[in-house]
């Protein structure tokens, strides 16, 4: 997720790499985004025949925060980048799919002058039961 949109070349300009941190931001680092690894993933077993089965499918997901000084307005083209950049790929092969699932707003603290989104996205990839490792390029 991280190289999908650190390397994608419709990266507004000036934000800064993506990064998966905890820490708040300073306004003056702003616009900047960052990864929070999913709270959830889901695991689904099916037996498909031959010597690649059984296999599991696995959803995950991830938020992408990004966060910009003053309005609504500074956000849009930081989530018009990241929906780009993810959705239509497919993480390097691993992927079956990248949907975005939700989009979050949020004010900021009254003391501050920024504004917050947070994307969901859910990526769907399939693995053999035996090996988490070893993903399959399509769908089982």
């Amino acid at each position: 997720m991280l190289a999908a949109l650190n390397d994608d070349p419709g990266r507004p300009s000036g934000v800064p790499d993506v990064q998966q941190r905890l820490g708040p931001f300073a306004t003056g680092a702003l616009p900047a985004s960052r990864l929070v690894t999913g709270p959830r993933e889901s695991v689904e077993q099916r037996v498909v025949g031959g010597r690649r089965g059984p296999v599991v499918v696995r959803t995950c997901q991830f938020v992408v925060e990004h966060y910009a000084a003053g309005g609504d307005d500074n956000l849009e083209p930081l989530l018009a980048w990241a929906t780009k950049a993810l959705v239509a790929n497919r993480l390097g092969g691993l992927a079956l799919y990248v949907d975005e699932l939700e989009v979050q707003w949020a004010d900021a603290a009254s003391d501050q002058d920024y504004r917050r989104v947070a994307q969901v996205f859910g990526v769907q990839y399939a693995t053999l039961v035996a090996d988490q490792e070893e993903a399959l390029p399509t769908a089982p």
